[in-house]
């Protein structure tokens, strides 16, 4: 393990990783309000050489009107051991969430951008030790911001979205920002109901226990393609 040369004079460690995230999602209409969606997304580090994570989420979701819905979901999570500093550094561990989504979607008068706010609050149980050992419950609220730009082909746009994860709560360890994630790419609406995105992607995560008494940000940065089908 590195020692305190990456250290810098805020007392924080810097862990530096190139990450490759591949999201697949399905969603299927089941009336004019109600519609259920299904993901798996793989995680790798070390260029996709190696495994970040696992996860994989399911949700219902309620359609207000043309703009609004909510939506309550389950997630699977499986963190592995990455970096110089890993979260997993005692092997693999899982995670359950529960989560509840308010999405607001508008679009401008000429029906051409796409601003979409998302708030989730998530209930999570982590269990970093093997199934056979306890689980810590914690709480997390995530707040994201996306805007999508057509280009002048009405299947091709440009999008951008931020996202900011707190977390809160008595079980919550050392810090109250858990994450930050960014990206901006290019997107396709394809045939029938298909759509794929590729962007660059980077995520700050501040690990929940500090190293040698000292906080650790890792800084992954690496491409992100996504691949979501409409049935």
């Amino acid at each position: 393990m590195p020692g305190l040369p990456l250290l810098n004079a805020q007392y924080r460690i810097s862990d530096h990783n190139n990450i490759f995230w591949l999201p697949v999602q399905v969603s299927v209409t089941l009336n004019d309000r109600l519609s259920w969606t299904g993901e798996y997304q793989w995680r790798r580090d070390n260029n996709g050489l190696s495994r970040q994570q696992d996860l994989f989420r399911t949700g219902i979701s309620v359609k207000t009107n043309h703009a609004q819905q909510f939506q309550l979901g389950y997630a699977w999570v499986r963190t592995h051991p990455y970096g110089d500093f890993p979260i997993a550094a005692a092997g693999s561990f899982s995670e359950h969430r529960l989560h509840q989504q308010w999405i607001y979607s508008p679009v401008n008068q000429l029906g051409r951008t796409v601003w979409q706010q998302r708030l989730r609050l998530e209930q999570r149980w982590l269990n970093a030790v093997g199934f056979s050992g306890p689980w810590t419950y914690l709480n997390r609220i995530r707040v994201l911001q996306r805007l999508n730009i057509p280009l002048k082909s009405k299947r091709w746009y440009v999008y951008a979205w931020d996202e900011l994860f707190i977390g809160f709560g008595r079980n919550v360890p050392q810090n109250v920002f858990d994450q930050n994630r960014l990206s901006a790419g290019l997107g396709w609406n394809g045939v029938k109901a298909v759509k794929l995105e590729l962007g660059i992607f980077q995520q700050i995560l501040q690990q929940g226990k500090p190293v040698g008494g000292h906080n650790v940000f890792q800084y992954n940065t690496g491409p992100l393609l996504m691949m979501h089908f409409m049935l």
